[in-house]
């Protein structure tokens, strides 16, 4: 049950609509004060708050995913964005195409600066409903002295993306943002593509607890919102997060497991895309193994010392591969790395012969699918054998 405006005011589950509101000619919404382009995902988070304020005196938590910044590079703030096009020294687009230099350095892109902008102002309008509200459950109060406010994202800053069609009609780069010194961006396991902002504030939480070298994951959310409710997320829950409230509140100094161990590893796993890596973070050292050699373009092992002996950051760009004058810590991170991999039964890639660009050595050989069919319930296929074809160890059946 929705109001016009896409309110949840049933208090289950929905699906708001026009929630990426940011074509010029997108007049659905009128633009709010300032000239700010509506947004409902805000409007909802701020009603919904004032809701919990009125009407009674439990916990919330409220998980707001806003789509901004993310493609495609747009905005209706003609006002944010001529500002940003003055700053950058950029004509005002009239039309269609490139707008950044994809070769040069530095933050360039008007329309990428008014998205980050309005990613400002969402979480300042959040804010300051938390500001401006009394906390029912501590009368005299603001909802903002008894809240924790978290503030992440899900990956690196998009570099480039095929956003507008050249003169020969392919989709051509655009360049978005720039995330020098680190290395590459989303949709990589580079320092680009997986340092993301880590931002916490609320009720004893103490300024720069974590030092900057400590690696946390989102997969700490859980755990560390659970201590926060009051609940403890012992070991018998099963989680590979950790809790993080005893470190930002100065209590500890390192990320422990729910078993009191410290946390000195984190794995990853990526295996799609051309940025296929697998990866596992210890202590100062950093090992990428290549998952999809051939298409992604990387060493098959690369070894990176992102921290000095000194504690602070050396090869933070990810420049040295340092896996042939360390052959020990390589050997012994990526079998640590194939172990993880195994224990969590972690899908490789698979090339697809009859689809890749260019095709493969041997394509001929792979078989074909000679007939399938139902039965009822189930679903079948034949395919070729014999000497001339490849031999099929595992087979996957997709049903769409």
């Amino acid at each position: 049950e929705s109001d016009p405006k896409q309110a949840n005011t049933s208090g289950l589950f929905d699906q708001p609509r026009h929630r990426l509101r940011q074509a010029f000619n997108d007049s659905r919404f009128p633009l709010l004060d300032d000239e700010r382009p509506y947004d409902s995902m805000v409007d909802l988070s701020t009603r919904w708050i004032r809701k919990q304020a009125e009407q009674g005196k439990k916990p919330f938590f409220l998980n707001l995913c806003p789509n901004l910044v993310h493609g495609p590079v747009m905005t209706r703030d003609k006002k944010r964005l001529a500002h940003y096009c003055q700053k950058l020294g950029i004509p005002f687009p009239k039309d269609q195409g490139s707008i950044a230099d994809p070769d040069k350095p530095g933050q360039l892109n008007p329309y990428y600066a008014s998205m980050v902008d309005s990613v400002d102002w969402i979480i300042g309008q959040v804010v300051t409903e938390l500001e401006q509200l009394d906390d029912p459950r501590n009368p005299g109060h603001p909802l903002m002295d008894n809240t924790y406010v978290v503030i992440s994202s899900d990956n690196g800053g998009s570099q480039q993306l095929r956003n507008w069609p050249g003169e020969d009609g392919k989709l051509q780069f655009e360049k978005v943002t720039d995330n020098s010194p680190l290395r590459e961006g989303k949709g990589w396991a580079y320092e680009g593509g997986c340092r993301i902002p880590f931002i916490v504030v609320g009720p004893g939480i103490k300024p720069r607890s974590i030092n900057r070298t400590t690696v946390v994951n989102l997969i700490d959310l859980f755990p560390t919102f659970a201590a926060m409710a009051g609940t403890d997320a012992t070991a018998a829950l099963d989680i590979d997060g950790c809790n993080l409230l005893p470190v930002l509140t100065g209590q500890e100094d390192l990320v422990r497991q729910a078993d009191g161990r410290v946390r000195d590893t984190v794995f990853f796993h990526y295996p799609v895309l051309r940025g296929a890596f697998s990866t596992i973070r210890q202590g100062p050292w950093k090992l990428l193994k290549n998952t999809a050699v051939g298409d992604n373009p990387a060493p098959a092992v690369q070894l990176f010392r992102l921290i000095n002996a000194e504690g602070r950051w050396d090869d933070l760009g990810e420049a040295k591969n340092l896996r042939a004058q360390e052959r020990q810590v390589a050997e012994r991170m990526l079998v640590e790395l194939d172990a993880w991999l195994e224990q969590q039964d972690a899908g490789q890639p698979y090339r697809n012969a009859t689809y890749a660009r260019g095709g493969l050595t041997g394509q001929d050989a792979v078989p074909a699918i000679i007939e399938r069919g139902q039965d009822g319930s189930s679903i079948w296929a034949t395919f070729e054998v014999g000497p001339q074809q490849t031999a099929v160890k595992k087979a996957f059946l997709l049903y769409t």
